[in-house]
């Protein structure tokens, strides 16, 4: 049988890091967004199209901050086969979310396609982060 597990004994505070991380993000996200967050697929009245924060970079900052999250507990777990397989079953049905999402939000909330036209969905580019790092002074 083949050994999946990861060398380290380090990974499991690195991986508890990473959880960490994911969760500030996604606290970070949320706050942004502020009374506009919902676990629901919506778009209210008078709803902007938030560029800020996290949202500067990506526009999927929550689902990312859960594949991050994952990803740690995988790491944690020293594991490769838990890396891998949370990755894939996470992310297929995040995919499945952001398409649905992205397509109300472009239906529904003005000028959620520029926005979606020049911002990444989820893998943030360094080239949009030296950007917006410019455009703060």
């Amino acid at each position: 049988p083949v050994d999946a597990r990861l060398p380290g004994a380090e990974l499991g505070p690195l991986g508890l890091g990473v959880q960490l991380g994911g969760l500030g993000l996604r606290v970070r996200a949320m706050r942004e967004l502020r009374g506009h967050y919902a676990h629901t697929l919506r778009v209210v009245d008078e709803q902007p199209v938030v560029r800020t924060g996290p949202y500067r970079y990506v526009r999927h900052p929550g689902y990312l901050s859960a594949l991050v999250i994952w990803i740690g507990a995988g790491l944690s777990a020293r594991n490769v086969t838990a890396v891998v397989l949370t990755v894939a079953a996470v992310g297929t049905a995040y995919q499945h979310r952001m398409d649905v999402e992205d397509a109300l939000l472009r239906r529904d909330l003005p000028g959620y396609a520029d926005y979606a036209a020049s911002t990444p969905r989820l893998v943030p580019s360094p080239r949009r982060a030296r950007r917006a790092r410019a455009e703060r002074g």
